[in-house]
């Protein structure tokens, strides 16, 4: 049956949309009366399998709604008693000798308790499988706001529409040299992406891609979701999921370096928040053990328990401002 779920779950968007559907249609998994579903997103480089790409993908059928919430790679964490990043969570299960679906898994979990949320699939791809995947479709088009500073892209783009190959792709979400502020300016860039490979996507799935996708095997990804029957569940949640509006924003916080090393650090009352309006929980869920945090470090625990913090929202190619009092 794992073999069969590897068939059906190719990748992370057509995870979500199979899951959605059983989800709604069979009941299974979250209350069957919750209108939103929640698939995590890893993706991983193949060297030290760190996850350089982490965000969540939530699907509000009420408001007709897609968010992705992305984790910024350098998330200051405690996990199994120590703390580091975020993205050494997938990893370091690795390297205790866990499959890569029971890797998944742990990250899943850890990540649910951490912001307090219900996760309802996840998915883990190596970058190149990433690579692969837009190769199916062509390319991918981008459309660049013009408050974008393209001298700043690691790739040459131009404002408006571009369609970008799959090594472009690459480069521009793993790109952080360019940008002023390092790794959160490679957020920036991966929000543009994310929104055109999800515009991408639901463009150009036709019969023909997504019987190719169904039935491709792929050793470099990895899955946690419901077990379903894909061919006629499919498609009751494609029309809703293509004409959904897109809203991308980063988990709320600051950049810092403690004893030589880059870190972001959360911010408790603003990450709470914006879980709570663009997921679901809320404050009395998020992170309850205050493992995104340490108590003893006034560097980390301050930015992590400022009362007052606001963060940006990207849809439609706008970025707003969100104050959190």
């Amino acid at each position: 049956m794992r073999k069969l779920i590897k068939f059906i779950l190719f990748f992370p968007l057509v995870a979500l949309i199979i899951s959605l559907s059983f989800a709604y249609c069979e009941g299974r998994g979250r209350n069957s009366e919750s209108s939103v579903f929640s698939c995590l997103v890893a993706g991983y480089d193949e060297a030290a399998e760190n996850t350089d790409v982490l965000f969540i993908m939530s699907y509000d059928k009420e408001k007709d709604e897609v968010t992705f919430v992305q984790i910024p790679r350098d998330s200051f964490t405690e996990y199994r008693g120590k703390y580091g990043k975020v993205n050494r969570i997938f990893s370091s299960e690795r390297a205790r000798g866990k499959s890569g679906d029971d890797a998944l898994s742990e990250l899943s979990l850890a990540i649910e308790e951490y912001l307090g949320v219900k996760i309802d699939a996840s998915v883990a791809l190596s970058l190149n499988a990433l690579l692969r995947f837009i190769d199916n479709f062509g390319g991918v088009s981008l459309n660049v706001p013009e408050s974008v500073a393209l001298e700043k892209l690691p790739i040459k783009l131009s404002y408006g529409e571009n369609v970008v190959s799959a090594a472009d792709a690459l480069k521009l979400v793993r790109g952080r040299s360019g940008y002023a502020s390092g790794d959160l300016g490679r957020l920036d860039a991966q929000k543009i992406f994310l929104e055109g490979l999800f515009h991408t996507v639901f463009n150009k799935l036709d019969a023909k891609r997504l019987v190719k996708l169904i039935f491709s095997r792929d050793s470099e990804v990895f899955v946690k979701a419901p077990v379903v029957e894909a061919s006629g569940l499919l498609m009751r949640e494609f029309g809703d999921l293509k004409k959904a509006k897109i809203t991308l924003l980063t988990l709320p916080g600051e950049a810092c370096e403690y004893g030589g090393v880059s870190y972001y650090v959360v911010n408790r009352r603003a990450a709470s928040a914006a879980i709570a309006n663009y997921i679901s929980g809320g404050t009395d869920n998020f992170d309850k053990e205050y493992k995104l945090t340490d108590g003893n470090n006034p560097t980390i625990n301050g930015i992590y328990m400022k009362d007052s913090l606001s963060y940006k929202i990207y849809s439609d190619g706008i970025t707003k401002d969100i104050n959190v009092n």
